[in-house]
């Protein structure tokens, strides 16, 4: 493992990178931070990462830059004794979205990546070779970007002491968000871009945080708290400790919400009740057009018994009821983007007020096994698809748009009159990633 340095947070004056430095001893004593507005020195604030597991397999800290300038393109360089070590770039956001005379404020959104399946590189291979005109300001990935209950037949033939967990998920996280190859590999885009991030299951394991048949690990109460605790640790550390991120490009607003990491599993909630109460007052106080991600589709039926032995969606949680009042009640359209299903899609429900909720699907980026993906599906006809006291239930219509191939979709803002214009672009990867391949998706403009 070499050392990482992975933008996240960004906003128009500041960003936060999350370091991870591979374990060899004790933790660097003169790192900093190069290209800012000045450097910034690394002290005295390492966490071992896992903590309570053994040996520290990485060290680990988040910095926040300030002073940065809105708008503006970014290269850090992380170095120890003055040697440059690892580096990454990023973009501050506009103070406002650009009108549709500039380029526009453009976001990635991509969900689902398996490391093992993508031995080339892929799919960093096709995000360095997106179109000047496409390449993104920030990204959006909306969970499953590791898979620490793979290989299948690995997890269910035995148990594995929490020990041997921390060291098999911290070598997963490594070699997936480190991964570099010739012009390409995960670890391009991960240190390419700003990203904002949630989780979903296999962050977790499948089906988390209910106990899934086929992993022994999930069986005992023991094993399950092992598995989150090392599991949320590193998601924390990679990824992002914040479960709520909140974006203001006006007249854009955008809220990134974690539906995972909070589930109960009796199926009461998806989410913190003070987090859906923040969803739902932000939904209810709405300016203007709204982009909410989630880590699975809105646009969905409930799964009913195969729950059981599958994963659950957000439709089988009551707390999916006030989501969905909260929704038929905005006075803005809002785009939901999404992931998990292992297709491309865009789906819309005329709202009653005559609002739109537009659904973006991205997934995979790679995806896991062939049994799990190849199949589209369509939506249900109505949005929600089961009756909710409260809520009139309103058509859902599907775009021609679909794709079933590993991709990643780019969405591109603009500010128009008093409304917002979107471009939404999936780029299939290919076989190895130097050739991706643009399919129109949504088009229009928000009000």
């Amino acid at each position: 493992m070499t050392p990482l340095v992975l933008p996240r947070d960004v906003a128009a004056r500041n960003a936060r990178l999350s370091i991870v430095w591979p374990a060899s001893g004790s933790p660097p004593s003169s790192a900093e931070v190069r290209g800012g507005p000045a450097p910034m020195p690394l002290n005295g604030t390492w966490v071992a990462l896992p903590e309570g597991f053994g040996p520290a397999a990485a060290w680990h800290q988040r910095v926040e830059l300030v002073g940065l300038t809105p708008g503006s393109r970014y290269q850090f360089v992380l170095t120890e004794a003055g040697t440059p070590v690892a580096e990454c770039r990023l973009a501050t956001l506009p103070e406002t979205l650009p009108t549709v005379t500039a380029p526009a404020l453009t976001m990635l959104l991509a969900s689902c990546f398996s490391g093992y399946r993508d031995p080339l590189g892929a799919l960093g291979r096709a995000f360095l070779r997106l179109p000047v005109s496409h390449q993104p300001d920030l990204a959006v990935l909306t969970g499953d970007q590791i898979y620490l209950d793979t290989p299948i037949a690995h997890f269910l033939l035995r148990r594995h002491s929490p020990q041997q967990l921390a060291a098999e998920f911290s070598s997963n996280y490594a070699a997936t968000w480190g991964q570099r190859v010739p012009d390409g590999g995960f670890g391009g885009l991960a240190a390419g871009v700003a990203t904002f991030l949630t989780g979903d299951d296999h962050e977790l394991w499948n089906n988390a945080p209910n106990v899934a048949p086929h992993l022994p690990d999930t069986w005992t109460p023991a094993g399950r708290a092992a598995w989150v605790s090392l599991a949320t640790q590193l998601f924390d550390a990679y990824q992002t400790p914040r479960r709520v991120h909140a974006l203001e490009v006006p007249p854009l607003s955008v809220r990134i919400v974690d539906t995972r990491f909070s589930r109960s599993t009796d199926r009461s909630r998806f989410m913190d009740a003070s987090t859906m109460t923040q969803l739902a007052d932000w939904l209810a106080g709405l300016q203007g057009p709204a982009v909410l991600a989630v880590g699975q589709p809105l646009l969905t039926p409930s799964t009913g018994w195969r729950g059981h032995v599958t994963d659950w969606t957000i439709a089988d949680y009551a707390q999916y009821e006030d989501l969905v009042r909260a929704l038929l009640a905005v006075a803005h359209d809002v785009v939901v983007i999404t992931g998990d299903v292992h297709f491309g899609r865009v789906a819309e429900a005329r709202l009653p007020n005559g609002r739109r909720l537009i659904e973006i699907v991205a997934s995979p980026m790679m995806l896991v096994d062939d049994r799990a993906g190849r199949s589209w599906k369509q939506p249900p006809p109505t949005f929600p698809a089961h009756a909710i006291p409260g809520a009139v239930s309103t058509p859902v219509t599907v775009s021609p748009f679909r794709t079933v191939e590993n991709h990643f979709a780019t969405l591109a803002f603009w500010s128009e009159g008093a409304g917002v214009r979107l471009e939404h672009t999936a780029w299939q990867i290919g076989t190895d990633g130097s050739l991706p391949q643009h399919l129109a998706g949504f088009s229009g403009v928000l009000h």
